[in-house]
């Protein structure tokens, strides 16, 4: 059997497709947070979203033969597309917009922004993280090799924000599997893994890759070599000693 996986330039049976799936989407049992549609490239059949080919002068849209469904699912109350999320945000924190309860998000949450994971630090850096609702304390921990710097952090508008400072870090021995932590009330939230006071070693410059930067961590080395992959593909890289 084969299955249509795009939309056609004209001849759709399912014309309604747009309709249907913004209902399935929507049902509470499915807590859907987002529903992203591929690019149109072309003409010859890879269509993925109807398209406009005209605006006439009274303001309609001329165009793809599933464009008014597409149109209807815009204008629904319930759909936000990318250009709505100011406005909805905006009328969030206003109050004008009630948001409903969703299961798990009153528990307490929260990511770290910067520094991104692996980078080498050496240098006073920023420290930024998000929590998910208000907080009455946070701190970051940078843990080393053998130590561990508590760094109390301000906390404003679910933003926390801290300076890892040169005497910080000179407290730190030398390691590349350091990490940097993040606590709101007590309770870690998030960790991401960084390099403490490690030398990045010079290459050749008609070096690609020496493969001596990685010490021994394959996170660094597939973090490095093992991106862009198609979906459903999997690279797994691991360092070795033998040539």
């Amino acid at each position: 059997m084969i299955f249509q996986q795009r939309i056609l330039e004209c001849g759709n049976k399912r014309k309604e497709w747009y309709i249907e799936i913004l209902d399935i989407l929507t049902k509470p049992e499915y807590d859907c947070c987002y529903f992203m549609l591929w690019s149109n490239y072309s003409r010859e059949g890879s269509y993925y979203t109807p398209f406009i080919a005209e605006k006439n002068q009274n303001g309609t849209y001329h165009g793809h033969e599933m464009l008014d469904y597409f149109i209807e699912m815009y204008n629904s109350s319930k759909s936000v597309f990318a250009s709505d999320q100011s406005a909805i945000i905006r009328d969030v924190n206003a109050g004008k917009i009630v948001v409903p309860q969703v299961l798990g998000y009153e528990e307490l949450s929260g990511y770290i922004t910067a520094p991104i994971s692996n980078k080498f630090i050496s240098e006073k850096t920023e420290l930024k993280a998000r929590v998910n609702k208000k907080v009455t304390e946070a701190e970051f921990r940078v843990v080393g090799k053998e130590e561990e710097v508590v760094i109390p952090a301000k906390v404003k508008n679910r933003q926390v924000t801290a300076i890892l400072t040169k005497e910080n870090i000179k407290k730190m021995k030398e390691t590349a599997n350091g990490k940097i932590e993040l606590y709101a009330d007590g309770k870690k939230l998030a960790s991401i893994n960084v390099l403490l006071n490690v030398d990045i070693p010079e290459m050749e410059i008609d070096t690609v890759d020496n493969f001596e930067n990685y010490f021994g961590l394959d996170t660094l080395l597939n973090g490095s070599w093992a991106i862009n992959k198609d979906s459903g593909c999997e690279l797994n890289l691991s360092n070795t000693k033998e040539k």
